[in-house]
Order: structure tokens, then sequence, then C-alpha cells
């Protein structure tokens, strides 16, 4: 009988809302139904994810963060969220932010090639590139067919090269003598 005692809104139970939302094709529907299911079950840490993921697709990011921190702040070892987030900061080119949220996701699941392929590419964007090579790697000793990490290593390959012969070029005109270096970078 505990059935009759649940809420409902609009005579849809939480449950209910989030099966629609999570059916849904149109983004604005879709977060229209995980709003009213979280109205009645704001504990719902899927729901939020999902809302996020939606605001997200529709490039309202600030609110797409404040849903994954409420599904974080539900179940805070929900690597897909942390992964969310990360993702999110990294668009809005908060590459340091970003960088936190993929270590959270990999101290709980350190197997996430996608967690190693993002946090190597905010390195990258910061410049870092060693760095994201070694996270593309990681990456690629996890799932080696994942193309995205594999071009995402040769683009940082490339531009560690070209850091490397304009410093080369920088020591060559103060007077150093780098031969050996430049034979290393052939």
């Amino acid at each position: 009988m505990s059935f009759l005692f649940r809420k409902k809104k609009k005579g849809k139970t939480a449950e209910k809302w989030f099966k629609l939302g999570d059916k849904e094709k149109d983004l604005k529907k879709k977060i229209e139904y995980y709003s009213k299911g979280l109205e009645l079950d704001p504990k719902n840490a899927d729901a939020w994810f999902n809302k996020g993921i939606a605001l997200r697709l529709l490039g309202k990011c600030e609110e797409a963060i404040r849903c994954f921190d409420k599904a974080l702040e539900i179940d805070p070892k929900d690597a897909y969220a942390w992964n969310a987030k990360g993702s999110v900061l990294k668009y809005l080119g908060r590459h340091e932010e970003a960088i936190r949220c993929y270590e959270k996701a990999l101290e709980i699941d350190p197997k996430d090639a996608v967690a190693w392929c993002t946090k190597g590419e905010a390195l990258h964007n910061l410049g870092r590139y060693e760095e994201a090579i070694r996270c593309y790697d990681k990456a690629l000793d996890i799932s080696p067919e994942f193309e995205i990490a594999k071009n995402n290593k040769k683009l940082a390959e490339e531009k560690l090269k070209r850091y490397y012969r304009a410093k080369i070029e920088q020591w060559k005109s103060e007077g150093y003598d780098i031969s050996e270096l430049e034979e290393m970078l052939k």
C-alpha cells in the first residue's frame, strides 16, 4: 500500500518523470522532465547527471556544472559525473579545474580510458605536452584502438617537437653547440 503515498506531480511519480526524461529526444523537454522528477526526488544522482548532460548539449554549461555538482554531492564516487564535469570545464577553458575532476574520476576508476584521454587534452591545452602524452599512453594501454587518444598523442608529439626545435634555434642564436640535439629531433 506504500505506493498510494508516493509523491506525485501532475499525476506522475519521480520515477515516471525520470523515465520520460530518459526517452525524450527534445533536450528542452528532457530537462523539463528531469526537473519535475527532481522536485519530487531531489536525491536522485542519475537524474541530476542526465539533466546536466542535456544542459551541456544545449550549451548551458554553468547550469550543467551545477547539476554535476548536485550529482556529486549525492554520490561523490560517480566517476562519470566527475568526468562530465571535467569535460564542461575543459570546454570553458578552465583546464586546471578540469584536470582536478579527471583526477577524481581516475581515483575512482583508474581503468577509464576516456578520463585519461580527456585529462591529456586538458594538459595539452595548457602546453604540458609531455604530461599529456603520458595520459594518452595510459588511455591506449587500456584501450589500444582508441583513435582519439592515438590522434591526440600524435598532435602532442608534433607540438613537443616544434617546441624543442624552437628552443634549439634559440640556443643556437645564443651560441650554444646543439648539434647532438638536432640529430635527435630528425
